[in-house]
């Protein structure tokens, strides 16, 4: 019920003319304790604020009568649901695979929605200072990550100058490794790194058996694999037949790519030995472009793989530079609001979230993934959805979806985008809307139910129903999540 609603219902008989007569003196400045009590009784008990009991006159000069019905309208919308505390946050339990013919990502205890940190060096970090690694872990599992992406092979002159290159004489040091993510509550997304430029292709299959035995130590750890990072300029034949190595030593691992694509040949790198596809994460243009690509990716390219991972997006440093990301455009959009944005388009495309930062890429100090913008934003995000994978309805805003979309959005020249997932069967509907910062109101073509989350995560004010024709409105800088149902 909105203020005027509540006007129409004060509008005829004894009830009205009671609350009117109580709070009218508040324009002048008294309210008598008679009047205050009138209008407490007829409230069913609502405490006007400020009110206190007695004989005397209460000096009411700071309120007006629009504030003080719209209090009340206050007083009976329920209070937003608080925040989750890591607790709430859904653990991978038992083995994840893929489910209902490769439509979304389950574990023994039912749907999951994957959202893990990038820690590239991770495993360097513990081949040369345990305790230091097992501190940032710690850090990764409190902010509701469930598990984390790291290489096993890092070579060249970038990794010496930040001696932080890793090798298979290091591989000795795995078991280790993964027994102290599983202490820590995380699971292993393992990347081979830099193995096809370190090696020679021929050696390949008899390393990525060997990486899958050491793996398989800890099953089921490790929740997927791929064979190298950025190796795109390689055969794929070459590529597959490495992944069959590891597949003969470690089926159990069900969640399998070659290597992050380029955009525009994904099924190239699409095999008999993958189940997903693999990008990097597109990093150039605005935010909203940036947020825009995430959706394009499966509504444009429509990859062979209904799954994805986008396993190397954008991200950045505390500092504005952006700090180790690379070819990275507008850093200083980058920030907790963008994340959280970016995680709900992800899992609404059916695409597994990596939450990237600079020490994702290379950890330079204790604390730092705690620094970086989205680190807590992106697992709260994930925990704020339903089982939107799952969903089999996807569509956006614009006028070729009329019939479908129910929010209306005009997406021309970097304008406002609402990309929609729905329930099949049934009514839930999740609408990621997006594009230059600003004020938007936007129409409505269907009758909702539904709460605003924030780009940020939080919930904005409480549960609201709009009707065919009506606009609702929504303010953001990088864009904001609406999460309810068609009724």
């Amino acid at each position: 019920m909105n203020k005027y609603e509540l006007w129409m219902w004060f509008g005829s008989g004894r009830f009205r003319r009671q609350l009117e007569d109580a709070v009218a003196h508040a324009d002048v400045g008294t309210v008598n304790a008679g009047r205050l009590s009138d209008a407490k009784w007829v409230c069913g008990g609502w405490d006007l604020v400020g009110a206190e009991p007695g004989p005397r006159a209460i000096d009411y000069r700071s309120y007006n009568k629009e504030e003080i019905i719209q209090e009340y309208v206050d007083s009976l919308l329920p209070a937003p649901p608080p925040s989750p505390v890591p607790d709430t946050f859904r653990r991978i339990q038992g083995r994840l695979r893929i489910a209902d013919n490769g439509t979304y990502f389950r574990d023994d205890a039912g749907y999951v929605n994957p959202v893990f940190a990038h820690a590239g060096d991770l495993f360097s970090l513990y081949v040369r200072d345990p305790d230091w690694a097992r501190e940032e872990a710690q850090s990764l599992f409190e902010a509701g990550y469930q598990g984390v992406r790291t290489w096993f092979v890092l070579s060249g002159g970038y990794w010496e100058n930040l001696n932080r290159t890793v090798n298979i004489s290091d591989w000795d040091a795995i078991p280790d490794f993964c027994a102290m993510l599983a202490d820590e509550g995380l699971r292993l997304m393992a990347s081979a790194g830099d193995l096809p430029r370190a090696h020679s292709r021929v050696e390949w299959p008899h390393l990525m058996r060997e990486l899958a035995a050491l793996l398989k130590l800890t099953d089921p750890l490790t929740v997927s694999i791929d064979v190298g990072n950025e190796a795109y300029g390689f055969s794929v034949n070459s590529l597959n037949a490495a992944m069959a190595a590891f597949m003969q030593e470690y089926p159990e691992v069900a969640i399998r790519s070659l290597t992050d694509a380029p955009e525009d040949d994904i099924d190239r790198y699409t095999t008999e030995n993958t189940t997903v596809w693999d990008v990097h994460g597109y990093r150039s243009g605005r935010m909203y472009d940036k947020i825009r690509h995430i959706f394009s990716i499966p509504w444009e390219g429509a990859p062979y793989h209904t799954l994805g991972i986008q396993s190397e997006p954008w991200g950045r440093a505390v500092t504005q530079e952006g700090g180790l990301v690379s070819v990275t455009s507008h850093y200083e959009e980058i920030d907790d609001e963008s994340h959280g944005v970016a995680t709900a388009q992800r899992l609404c495309q059916r695409q597994w979230d990596v939450w990237m930062s600079s020490p994702g890429v290379s950890i330079r100090r204790r604390g730092e993934f705690r620094d970086s913008p989205g680190y807590e934003v992106a697992p709260l995000m994930a925990s704020r959805l339903r089982n939107v994978m799952a969903w089999g309805e996807r569509y956006h805003g614009g006028e070729s979806q009329v019939g479908q979309r129910i929010f209306v959005a005009d997406s021309h020249e970097g304008g406002l985008r609402c990309d929609h997932v729905a329930q099949s069967r049934g009514n839930g509907v999740t609408i990621v809307c997006y594009g230059p910062p600003g004020t938007y109101h936007i129409p409505v073509t269907r009758r909702i139910r539904g709460r605003w989350i924030s780009g940020d995560a939080e919930i904005v004010g409480p549960e609201f129903e709009y009707g065919p024709s009506q606009l609702t409105t929504v303010t953001f800088e990088s864009g904001a999540v609406f999460d309810g149902e068609v009724v």
